[in-house]
């Protein structure tokens, strides 16, 4: 199958590039990752042991069924963000169980210290693979990158209606603007201009419920906990704030902490610190063993039908 043309893809120079760039980061700034990952468990700590006593505000009985419907929330997750990852390929290469199979082994690895590691992981598993051109890929995941953060972006923006209402319209149309670009220009000129704008738009409406489905985990924990009630539109805003931010430092191996403490600080307002400490950190646990469980399971299946087929 062949490329597209070299305006679909990001030069191969600039790719390696920043490639060696965003490495050369992660060894320099490597040291201010870990005692930023110190200082955060520190605070976190802080905080658990500073408000302990209201630990028994918790319904820990009815944190199980949440946690049920975190999990089911998070497979629709995964299932219609592969939708988009596949689309995105599909005009490079024809799709087969082993797409499956790479997507479900990324999960798992996403848990490392620092996201970059999990696009080198998906770039190799491809090259492999023999599947894709791995300057494909590593383009292929900047995009979702960046379209992820910039949905999120313009969901945090639409606070902006607080100061002026003229803003808080502009910032996420802008926003959202670039992400549906992005898109746009990612697909071959063979398409219409109209069908490019539909899929570009269907995949930031896919980011898009990503996120609200993030921010109705959050709801169903905050109001789990108790405190005051939070509507989903502002858990919405929560998660997009706390994971945009955990979104852009993806490179610094930080691992717990920004996005906890700014979940935390964000939840204050409904629950005591203690109790938004617990409920960011329930989050952190539940995405990790969402990630473990259903990485496994699409594992497990996709290389059984892919065998299956190969017999």
């Amino acid at each position: 199958m062949s490329l597209p043309n070299k305006a679909k893809i990001f030069p191969q120079r600039l790719l390696e590039t920043w490639a060696n760039t965003i490495n050369n980061l992660r060894k320099r700034w490597r040291w201010l990752g870990y005692a930023l990952t110190v200082t955060a468990l520190i605070y976190l700590i802080g905080l658990m042991v500073y408000g302990g006593y209201q630990l028994q505000e918790f319904h820990w009985k009815a944190f199980g069924v949440a946690f049920l419907i975190a999990l089911g929330l998070y497979l629709v997750s995964l299932i219609i963000q592969f939708i988009v990852w596949a689309r995105m390929l599909s005009f490079h290469q024809k799709l087969d169980w082993r797409d499956i199979i790479i997507y479900s082994r990324v999960i798992l690895l996403r848990r490392l210290p620092g996201g970059f590691w999990h696009w080198l992981d998906r770039t190799a598993m491809y090259s492999e693979a023999e599947k894709v051109p791995g300057r494909v890929v590593l383009s292929a995941n900047f995009m979702e990158w960046a379209m992820l953060l910039l949905v999120a972006g313009g969901i945090v923006s639409i606070r902006l209606r607080e100061i002026s209402p003229f803003l808080g319209w502009l910032a996420p149309i802008i926003l959202v603007s670039f992400a549906l670009a992005i898109g746009i220009n990612w697909q071959p000129d063979s398409k219409s201009p109209l069908m490019r704008v539909l899929e570009s738009g269907f995949w930031v409406t896919i980011y898009s419920l990503a996120w609200v489905l993030g921010g109705i985990i959050i709801f169903l924990y905050t109001n789990t906990a108790g405190g005051q009630f939070i509507a989903w539109e502002e858990a919405v805003w929560v998660w997009a704030v706390a994971g945009g931010s955990s979104l852009l430092l993806f490179i610094f191996p930080t691992g717990l902490g920004i996005r906890e403490i700014t979940m935390t600080w964000l939840l204050q307002p409904y629950l005591s610190p203690a109790n938004a400490l617990l409920v960011a950190i329930l989050v952190r646990l539940t995405f990790t063993f969402a990630d473990i469980l259903w990485g496994l399971v699409g594992l497990g299946l996709s290389h059984r039908i892919h065998r299956q087929q190969v017999d």
